[in-house]
């Protein structure tokens, strides 16, 4: 946006920041609750896996045609991976982590 001041000179303003899109805020979300996984009761763990899945079939769902086929594949397998995991009376947190970080970085557009 150029702006002419009254000194005649020609005066560029910044460009607007950009907020970070609605993806990037949800994906971020699923990172910080990836980050507590370990430290919660199993309960909450049970609770907080179930709510990662949901938002992360929801980016998943939103970014499908953006995909190719193979990372359509992969991502449908990892989440059926991490509900199965989240199914297990005593889910490894360490492998749900992995699984939904590598699901998050797929679906991250930068």
């Amino acid at each position: 946006m150029n702006s002419i001041g009254e000194t005649g000179i020609s005066q560029v303003s910044p460009a607007p920041v950009r907020p970070p899109g609605l993806r990037d805020l949800r994906l971020e979300v699923v990172r910080q609750l990836l980050a507590d996984l370990d430290i919660i009761t199993v309960a909450g763990q049970h609770f907080t896996m179930d709510k990662i899945i949901n938002l992360l079939e929801r980016e998943f769902a939103a970014a499908e045609l953006a995909l190719s086929e193979l990372q359509k594949r992969g991502l449908r397998r990892a989440l059926g991976d991490l509900g199965r995991e989240q199914g297990r009376m005593l889910p490894d947190v360490e492998v749900f982590v992995v699984r939904a970080r590598m699901i998050a970085d797929t679906l991250s557009p930068t």
